[in-house]
C-alpha cells in the first residue's frame, strides 16, 4: 500500500502535512511581490506624517528642499509648542510658541467641547499668505496666543476639569506641510 502524502505527519516533515506545505509555499508565492513592492515603498518613503511640497524625486536641493542636508524635520510639538492654562480664574489662555520658519494656519484653529461642538473663538488678526496647499490665506508666525472666557457657552467642567479637543494644522514655510493635529486638553480649573 502506498503511503497519503497529503497526510504525511512524519518527522521528516516537520510534523507538517503535505497539504498544508503546499498551501504555506502558495501563500508565500503570493505575499512575496506585496513584500518587494513594500521594502520599495518603504526606501522611497519621505518622513513619516508629513506632506512634502513636491513629490518628484528631484536632486536639485533648490527645486526640493527636503532633500536638503541641513533641512531638519521637527516634531509637530517641536515647531509649534503649545502652553494651556488658566489665567486668574476668568479666562482659558492657549499661546503657541511657533519655530521660526513655521506657521500655523488660522482657519484650521478649532477648540471643542467634551460634546464634541465647537467653541466660537475670538482669533486675533493674521498675516495673509499664498499658500500652495491652501491658496490665499491667513496665518501666524513666530507666536499666537487664544484667550477664552470660562463664562463661554458650551465650556462645561466636570470633576474641576475642562475636557477639550483642540484642532490646529500647520507648515514649515516653503518645504513641507503637517497633517492636521487633535490634541485632547485636560484642564484643572482653579478652586
Amino acid at each position: 500500500m502506498k503511503p497519503d502524502v497529503s497526510t504525511d505527519t512524519s518527522p521528516a516533515t516537520g510534523g507538517v502535512s503535505f497539504k498544508t506545505r503546499i498551501g504555506l509555499g502558495l501563500l508565500l508565492a503570493a505575499l512575496l511581490p506585496v513584500l518587494a513592492s513594500a521594502q520599495t515603498l518603504q526606501s522611497k518613503r519621505t518622513t513619516p506624517g508629513l506632506n512634502p511640497l513636491s513629490s518628484d524625486s528631484v536632486s536639485n536641493t533648490e527645486a526640493n528642499p527636503l532633500r536638503n542636508s541641513d533641512s531638519d524635520v521637527l516634531p509637530v510639538d517641536e515647531a509649534f509648542v503649545l502652553t494651556a492654562f488658566i489665567e486668574g480664574d476668568r479666562n482659558l489662555i492657549l499661546s503657541w510658541a511657533i519655530q521660526p520658519g513655521h506657521y500655523l494656519y488660522q482657519d484650521k484653529l478649532a477648540l471643542l467641547n467634551s460634546s464634541g461642538k465647537s467653541l466660537l473663538l475670538s482669533l486675533p488678526p493674521a498675516t495673509s499668505l499664498t499658500d500652495e496647499f491652501f491658496g490665499e490665506t491667513k496665518v501666524y508666525f513666530d507666536a499666537v496666543r487664544l484667550t477664552l472666557p470660562l463664562s463661554t457657552a458650551g465650556l462645561t467642567p466636570q470633576n474641576g476639569e475642562l475636557a477639550l479637543s483642540l484642532q490646529f494644522q500647520g507648515c514649515a514655510k516653503e518645504r513641507y506641510c503637517y497633517p492636521p493635529q487633535q490634541k485632547a486638553l485636560q484642564i484643572k480649573l482653579p478652586e
